[in-house]
C-alpha cells in the first residue's frame, strides 16, 4: 500500500464510476458502495466475482495516469495478474508477495 499514491482510493472510485461499476474484461456488474450484497448473490461461492477492483495495466502502483488503469472483477484481476506473470509481463518492481 505504500507504493501507491495518497489519494489512490479516490482515483480508484473515480475508474469504478466511469465503468459503471462493471468488469471491463467480463462485463460483470459489481456491487456499487450503496447496494448490499444480498441483491447480487446467487451463489455464496461466487461473491468475489461482485468486488470491483483497479488494475495497474504496467504494474506500477505509482503510475495512475488513466489509460494505466482498468476497472476488473475480482476473478479477472486474479487472472490477468496470473496471466501476465505466465508471460513475464512485469516491471522492476519489488514482489509484495
Amino acid at each position: 500500500r505504500k507504493l501507491y499514491p495518497s489519494n489512490w482510493d479516490a482515483i480508484a472510485f473515480e475508474i469504478k464510476q466511469a465503468s459503471n461499476w462493471t468488469c471491463q474484461k467480463c462485463g460483470k456488474k459489481c456491487l456499487e458502495p450503496h447496494e448490499v450484497f444480498e441483491a447480487h448473490k446467487k451463489d455464496v461461492r461466487q461473491w468475489a466475482i461482485y468486488t470491483l477492483t483497479v488494475h495497474h495495466l504496467d504494474h506500477v502502483p505509482m503510475n495512475c495516469d488513466r489509460k494505466n488503469l482498468i476497472a476488473l472483477c475480482s476473478v479477472c484481476h486474479r487472472k490477468q495478474h496470473a496471466h501476465d506473470k505466465k508471460f513475464g509481463i512485469t516491471t522492476n518492481q519489488p514482489s509484495l508477495f
